[in-house]
């Protein structure tokens, strides 16, 4: 049945004043989260709502944890949304990870966006239920204002450091309770912002979406607090620069893991006119900036860049005049 629309309200309302002095986490009450690779966005976006996986005829580029995913095949009849970003599921999943990283899935979000949907509107709706912790392990779930508010939200909400291994695990699961609608959910009404964690991928988004963007051009937008809707854990690529020199990459370098030796590995390809040219160039994990040399460049190319085989950027780049010149 959903919670009354008062309740829906009062949380949000209770949560958000709670949460204010945390600047990245004051605005989570508001929303609910669901993040997709950026193929996988599009797809969402061009169906104009968000399906079970029950519905899915295909499901291309699968971040699900493969391990975990018949745990609770009861999962699959729900669009699955989540109270909160940056849990455990994005530490693992959100950007690129050295080809041999132990941490390294089949399927990661390279490019991972971001949808935000009022919170307010798709929790009083009539058929949404929820889950106190993550609903992948089998376990009850409620759909009234007695079993909402039966969820540790403190726990939810959560975002500090945990010492104990045994709290880190019962916190890593609260933090993943979700709010299930049977079937698929909508867009419209309900989605309010399609997030994105750079400019960069931004343009990406918009690119791969195309005509379908006209309705949801407003809507996409880049995190506004650092952190506050992406962990920022791992290599992905910053900026973009292209001039007669060539194509300068600066990259955002994995943090909280020792640097490996050896090199990664960036393809760019650009496609004009049916032609196709790439270059593959290595650079010392520690480099934060590298040029990349091309000949028969052509600013009106399309380019799609590729950092350890994985999808980094991919539209046109505008050409910077040097000033000398």
């Amino acid at each position: 049945m959903g919670v009354s629309a008062e309740l829906a309200r009062q949380h949000v309302e209770t949560w958000s004043r709670t949460l204010r002095p945390y600047r990245k986490l004051a605005s989570w009450p508001k929303y609910l989260f669901h993040t997709a690779h950026v193929t996988t966005a599009v797809r969402i976006l061009g169906s104009g709502m968000l399906k079970s996986r029950s519905l899915l005829e295909e499901v291309e580029h699968d971040v699900a944890n493969q391990g975990a995913l018949w745990n609770n095949p009861e999962a699959h009849k729900y669009a699955r949304l989540y109270f909160r970003p940056r849990t455990g599921f994005h530490v693992r999943t959100e950007g690129i990870k050295r080809r041999d990283s132990a941490y390294r899935q089949q399927h990661e979000m390279s490019i991972p966006i971001m949808l935000a949907f009022d919170a307010a509107s798709v929790l009083s709706l009539p058929q949404t239920e929820f889950s106190k912790t993550k609903y992948s392990k089998a376990q009850a779930i409620g759909s009234d204002d007695r079993f909402f508010r039966s969820i540790d939200f403190e726990k939810v909400y959560h975002d500090g450091h945990i010492v104990s291994e045994k709290a880190r695990k019962d916190m890593s699961d609260h933090r993943m309770a979700e709010v299930l609608v049977p079937g698929h959910l909508p867009l419209d009404p309900h989605l309010r912002w399609v997030i994105c964690r750079t400019a960069l991928e931004r343009l990406t988004l918009l690119y791969l979406l195309g005509p379908t963007v006209i309705p949801f051009q407003k809507r996409v937008m880049v995190e506004r607090i650092r952190q506050s809707a992406f962990v920022h854990c791992d290599l992905y690529l910053e900026r973009l620069a292209f001039s007669r020199s060539g194509l300068t990459l600066e990259f955002h370098q994995p943090t909280g893991r020792p640097l490996a030796h050896g090199k990664y590995y960036v393809r760019v390809a650009q496609a004009l006119d049916d032609r196709l040219v790439s270059e593959w160039a290595g650079f010392a994990p520690a480099t934060h900036r590298v040029l990349v040399p091309l000949q028969a460049a052509s600013s009106e190319a399309i380019w799609t860049i590729e950092l350890e085989e994985e999808l980094a950027y991919e539209g046109p780049i505008p050409f910077e005049q040097s000033e000398i010149v």
